[in-house]
């Protein structure tokens, strides 16, 4: 699996399907404690099906993606 890397992490991601003339990139997200593993075949199947192609990606904590060192957040986020 291929790695982007930002700031210094490194972000796990794969294409999928080839792109078709005129066709969007789809972006799969995972839900909140998921991973790419987790899909499974699914967005290979939607790339397929709909002639685009696809990008799934595992979130900085998830999956084979680095976990962010700082937090994303101030404890004042909500206030």
């Amino acid at each position: 699996m291929p790695f982007a890397t930002a700031a210094g992490r490194r972000l796990a991601y794969e294409w999928l399907g080839e792109a078709g003339a005129g066709k969007p990139t789809l972006l799969f997200l995972h839900e909140g404690l998921g991973s790419i593993q987790q899909w499974r075949d699914f967005p290979e199947k939607v790339a397929a099906a709909t002639g685009c192609r696809a990008l799934v990606y595992d979130r900085y904590g998830y999956g084979q993606s680095d976990v962010l060192a700082e937090p994303r957040r101030t404890v004042r986020f909500m206030h």
